[in-house]
């Protein structure tokens, strides 16, 4: 066999990339095969003594080649003959020192198969009624490999084990008669045998008793095979498919496990060289070069030896920040972590981590050669200025390195709380606790007087100054700007709407990018969540029930989707997104009302938005689409606490909707990609599954489904491929009815509530970019519809609506305004919109 080339094409560096995916890899310590005044050569076989044998070329003769692979010793042996007219290979050695060989007299053009003993040639011979056509390897019980031919011939040759009492065990193998050129391989302690076809760039392990393995590697490539050890392990090569030629790739494959390993030389301009043939039961390889495996080690590689967090407000957490270890040695690597980062997202440490590496249980981890994992890193600033940590890595073996960690800690800006302190006047209270109000200053006033009282700068007593509307025929607005000695600001707004006059569009701040999701607090207000236009999670809330909004706050960054947010059984809010990596986030308050805490990463690979219901006991179900389009969940087992990701089938067009009916059971609203229906799958009050059934419909958006807490009527709205808004009822206790057209023109998806009196409300935005509302006339299953009835903002909806219901009854409904900040418009008075 000639030198093999390095010559690479991009069809073979396909099949290198896809091969690295399908096989493990494992590095050697490769030395080329050099023999002193010798134009070439290779070693087909080594024993567990380091003995190899082979060949070398010189002078055009193959000589027979025996080496000490452990000091380099070579020796030579030549079958007998007139000397120069004998050319001589070796093929096989056992561990009794017996080589089996072949010679090739060229003056008489003869050939034959022997064995060597110390120093004693003997011709292989087969019993009789067969011929010998070629014999490779031996074992240590003396057994050769051999193809014969019976007498007289009929058919292909037949491979065959040739024992050492003379009789032969055939083997079952390739039978390509004329067209195949079958060649024996090694042949262990077991009587198990390599058979190959090089035709057809074909292998397989057997034994008297059948095929044992087809040897090929991935994907479909020629592959050859030689050398196999007492432990099952086979040294093999592939070759380019289609034009079988070199590049070659080496590898082993185990018996035991069915996998194949890539060989890899520790010098890579190695990989591409050849080839290995034999294999003893110390791994060592021989063949055009000699291969080692390198001794077991580990190895210690991190994603990113830094972690510098964005500037952050004191008391607030950072969006998570991912960090991957993996291990490209060839041993299993132990490692344990200390430092600065805590390992769980509970606790006042300025770092933390959600585990994904190592637990606060036990910070060790241990990975196997070629693994990773990942640990998601945030940081909440306990203190102005920078903050600084490092987490270090390492291993009994001395493996390791360390992550440096920085945030600073800037000054919270001042807070606001506005009250009403009689008709046509509003108290907007603020305050700074940290470095004391530098500032207050009117920022704009429409139809309305503000009296803001002296104060001394740094003050950290509260400031509450007195807006009164001046007209109260017309709506009014005040907005003042905080400032603390630090720097940092905030802006303190009260709005007034005219006495009996039409409702009026006010915005409540913020940049956002989407659809804002409303919930209620546990003290009555409503908290808004939205994806900002940075990416990052905003939330603001009523400083007071039915009152004005606060101040937005960043709860981290990194959001792909729209939020969805409930409240779970402990009073306390949580909030799901989808992060950059596509999984899914989720961030809960502390307590109560109260601030939040870190993040959480509960895996999965999702797309779209999710939706989250509470069930009856107050543990939050996650619906969301994943990327393999089918709908999966994800469930508490008590607050705060998580079960297994479950699929549930089906192939959805876009974001689901979840609802818990009266009667506990969570109920989860679909469309098919397919075809547009709406399709239903639910849980009775147990939690046990139920399954899928279709509802009909033709949607090109979302469902939005909505359940009247008082008679458990339950509502899906949503866009129609005709842009019209349908609907489908379901009374509790009756079966579902069927999808009924509402009209209109819309092009965003629907929102929908029930308001104090039972009644059903739809909002949308409509092709002029206002918002448009319809509403049945008496509460129950819809009957009779009002019509649609414009809300105004013509050319400035930029989202679709998002309806809630204040504490006193009065509809809101909420949007992105084409300036992204959020715009929100109430009722005057509870259950109408009328002037």
């Amino acid at each position: 066999m000639s030198t093999r080339s390095q010559r690479t094409t991009p069809f073979f560096a396909f099949l290198f990339t896809a091969l690295a995916s399908l096989c493990q890899a494992t590095t050697y310590n490769c030395t080329p095969l050099s023999v002193p005044g010798a134009t070439g050569g290779q070693l087909n076989s080594i024993n567990n003594s380091n003995a190899a044998v082979g060949f070398y070329d010189s002078g055009g003769v193959h000589h027979g080649l025996v080496m000490n692979v452990s000091n380099g010793d070579i020796s030579t042996i030549d079958y007998p003959g007139p000397s120069g007219a004998i050319s001589t290979q070796l093929y096989s050695i056992n561990n009794n020192g017996v080589i089996v060989g072949t010679y090739t007299n060229s003056q008489s053009n003869t050939a034959g198969y022997f064995t060597w003993n110390s120093g004693n040639f003997s011709t292989i011979t087969p019993p009789p009624y067969y011929t010998l056509n070629a014999a490779y390897g031996i074992n240590d019980n003396g057994a050769i490999s051999v193809l014969v031919m019976p007498e007289p011939a009929v058919g292909p040759p037949t491979f065959a084990i040739l024992n050492a009492d003379g009789t032969l065990s055939t083997v079952p193998g390739y039978s390509f008669g004329s067209q195949s050129r079958n060649l024996p391989g090694g042949l262990n302690n077991a009587s198990q045998m390599l058979e190959s076809d090089h035709s057809f760039g074909q292998t397989s392990l057997a034994s008297p008793s059948g095929i044992i393995a087809n040897i090929a590697l991935p994907p479909p490539t020629p592959t050859y095979a030689f050398g196999v050890n007492n432990a099952g392990s086979v040294i093999g090569y592939g070759l380019t498919p289609e034009i079988d030629e070199p590049p070659y790739r080496d590898f082993t494959w185990d018996e035991n496990s069915g996998a194949y390993s890539e060989l890899l030389c520790q010098e890579p301009s190695l990989d591409a060289q050849p080839g290995l043939f034999g294999i003893n039961d110390s791994g060592i390889l021989v063949g055009q070069a000699i291969a080692y495996p390198q001794p077991g080690a580990a190895q210690f590689s991190i994603s990113t030896t830094t972690l510098n967090f964005p500037d952050t407000p004191v008391g607030q957490t950072t969006a998570p920040m991912p960090v991957t270890i993996t291990n490209p040695g060839n041993a299993r690597l132990d490692m344990y972590a200390f430092g600065d980062v805590q390992l769980s997202n509970t606790g006042t440490a300025i770092f933390k981590s959600d585990g994904g590496c190592f637990t606060s249980s036990g910070p060790t981890t241990s990975l196997d050669p070629g693994a990773s994992c990942t640990m998601n890193i945030t940081a909440t600033p306990n203190k102005q200025g920078q903050q600084t940590g490092t987490e270090s890595f390492y291993n009994s073996s001395g493996t390791g390195g360390s992550l440096g960690l920085s945030v600073t800690g800037t000054v919270p800006p001042p807070t606001c709380q506005v009250s009403s302190s009689g008709t046509g006047q509003a108290n907007l209270t603020m305050q700074d606790v940290n470095s004391g109000l530098q500032s207050i200053v009117l920022n704009s006033q429409t139809n309305a007087t503000v009296n803001i009282p002296s104060f001394a700068s740094g003050t950290t007593s509260p400031v509450t100054a007195m807006a009164t509307q001046s007209n109260l025929s017309q709506p009014g607005q005040v907005t003042l700007q905080a400032t603390n000695v630090a720097g940092a600001s905030t802006l303190c707004s009260a709005s007034f709407n005219a006495s009996g006059g039409p409702p009026q569009w006010m915005s409540i701040g913020g940049s956002v990018a989407g659809k804002v999701s409303m919930v209620s607090n546990s003290n009555g207000t409503l908290q808004a969540f939205a994806r900002g236009t940075d990416n990052a999670l905003w939330t603001a809330a009523q400083t007071s029930p039915d009152g004005p909004w606060g101040t937005w706050q960043n709860l981290g960054d990194g959001l792909v989707s729209n939020p969805a947010v409930a409240m779970n059984g402990n009073h306390v809010l949580e909030v799901y997104v989808l992060g950059i990596n596509n999984s899914l986030w989720t961030i809960s308050q502390q307590s109560p009302g109260g601030p939040f805490g870190g993040w959480q990463d509960l895996g999965q690979s999702l797309l779209g938005d999710p939706s989250v219901t509470a069930d009856a006991n107050g543990d939050l179900h996650v619906f969301v689409a994943g990327a393999d389009n089918a709908l999966w969940t994800i469930a508490e087992t008590a607050p705060g606490a998580w079960g297994n990701w479950t699929s549930l089938g089906g192939s959805l067009l876009n974001s689901p909707s979840a609802i818990t009916n009266n009667g506990g059971a969570v109920e989860v609203f679909a469309v098919a990609a397919a075809d547009h229906t709406v399709w239903h799958y639910w849980f009775d009050s147990e939690g046990n599954p139920q399954g899928w059934s279709e509802l009909g419909g033709s949607l090109a958006g979302s469902p939005v489904a909505v359940v009247n807490s008082g008679n458990g009527l339950v509502e899906v709205v949503g866009r129609g491929t005709d842009n019209a808004v349908w609907y489908v009822s379901h009374p509790y206790g009756s079966p579902w009815g069927s999808f009924s057209s509402l009209g209109g023109t819309v092009n965003a998806d629907p929102s929908a509530a029930f308001d104090q009196n039972g009644i059903f409300e739809v909002f949308a935005r409509a092709t002029d970019n206002g918002l448009w509302y319809i509403a049945d006339t008496a509460a129950g299953p819809p009957s009779a519809w009002t019509g649609w009835n414009s809300l105004g903002a013509q050319g400035t909806v930029a989202s679709a609506p998002t309806a809630a219901v204040n504490q006193d009854g009065r509809m809101a409904v909420f949007v992105e305004g084409s300036d992204t900040a959020v715009w929100t418009i109430e009722q005057p008075t509870a259950g109408s919109w009328a002037q």
